[in-house]
């Protein structure tokens, strides 16, 4: 279970630099305005299914501390929900 949440998380990072590089090789400004709120979306998305993690090791599925990967997780979180709001 924890290689498809890999696996999952993964994809959405590669979706996101992917997107990101071919945004900003074929049009800068177009994508300034207009892509920038579906890669906010998409980020958060990600971000939110780190939280995977933190019940695969209350399952006892993962290997890892509790207290680590919370404090980790909700860090990003934060300053991806909080901070990077379109």
């Amino acid at each position: 279970m924890e290689k498809v949440v890999n696996l999952i998380n993964l994809s959405g990072w590669a979706f996101l630099l992917v997107d990101l590089e071919i945004q900003l090789i074929f049009g800068v400004q177009d994508f300034l305005v207009s892509d920038i709120t579906f890669l906010l979306t998409v980020l958060q998305a990600v971000q939110l299914f780190q939280i995977c993690d933190i019940v695969l090791i209350l399952l006892g599925k993962s290997k890892g501390s509790i207290v680590a990967s919370f404090f980790q997780i909700l860090g990003r979180l934060v300053v991806c929900l909080v901070f990077m709001q379109p």
